[in-house]
């Protein structure tokens, strides 16, 4: 999966970026406060890659996914 597809996928009000409430929404079902702070430590973790202003945009993300050892990558399908 391409990672523009996988940031439209959390970018759920379509602005280009992924704010805490969206990501919180796509990883979660009701959170214990225990994994509320795993998930908040994720995604400050995954923003402290970007620009750490608290959102992700795919110029944050991009960098993080190696899609060349997707099967249909490899197999030549997509690229």
């Amino acid at each position: 999966m391409r990672v523009a597809a996988v940031h439209r996928h959390f970018d759920r009000d379509g602005s280009g970026a992924i704010d805490f409430d969206e990501f919180l929404h796509a990883v979660r079902g009701r959170l214990a406060p225990s994994r509320r702070k795993l998930v908040v430590q994720a995604f400050y973790g995954l923003d402290a890659m970007g620009n750490g202003d608290g959102v992700l945009t795919v110029a944050d993300l991009a960098p993080l996914y190696d899609t060349s050892k997707h099967p249909d990558v490899a197999a030549g399908r997509i690229d």
